[in-house]
């Protein structure tokens, strides 16, 4: 009888963390969020990154490979990318300082709600990010 208690309860649990962890990984269908993303494959956008208190962040981030089935970015001295552990995105510099994170889990990097990470080199404020298609900046960089 302990046996089933015991089996009914850890049944419980593994329901729970599961549906927790898998409703919050989700977007809501129909979100903004989710509506670019479908209509823009993460290959085909960059971001513009800008009002970070680091200025050398600031500036345009293009795709420049992948990790953990993610795009990466980078503007050249920072990468942009979905790290997904407890910050889910993260701007960091070359010297792997981490520099500004988001805790948005979403298939895309967030807009709003960067705060400053814990690299020294990190200076408040933090960033804001929009999505540029990468055709935009390609026309940019030939004129």
């Amino acid at each position: 009888m302990k046996y089933l208690k015991l089996q009914k309860h850890l049944l419980l649990i593994a329901y729970f963390v599961f549906s927790t962890v898998y409703l919050t990984a989700q977007p809501e269908k129909g979100s903004k969020q989710n509506r670019n993303f479908n209509n823009q494959k993460a290959d085909s956008i960059c971001y513009k990154v800008s009002g970070a208190g680091t200025s050398d962040v600031n500036g345009i981030y293009k795709p420049a490979g992948k990790e953990r089935g993610f795009t990466v970015y980078s503007n050249g001295k920072y990468k942009l990318y979905y790290k997904g552990c407890h910050s889910k995105w993260m701007i960091e510099g070359n010297n792997g300082h981490n520099m500004y994170r988001n805790f948005i889990d979403s298939p895309i990097a967030p807009a709003n709600k960067w705060e400053k990470a814990c690299g020294q080199e990190a200076l408040p404020p933090a960033p804001t990010l929009e999505v540029i298609k990468s055709d935009e900046v390609q026309a940019k960089s030939t004129k």
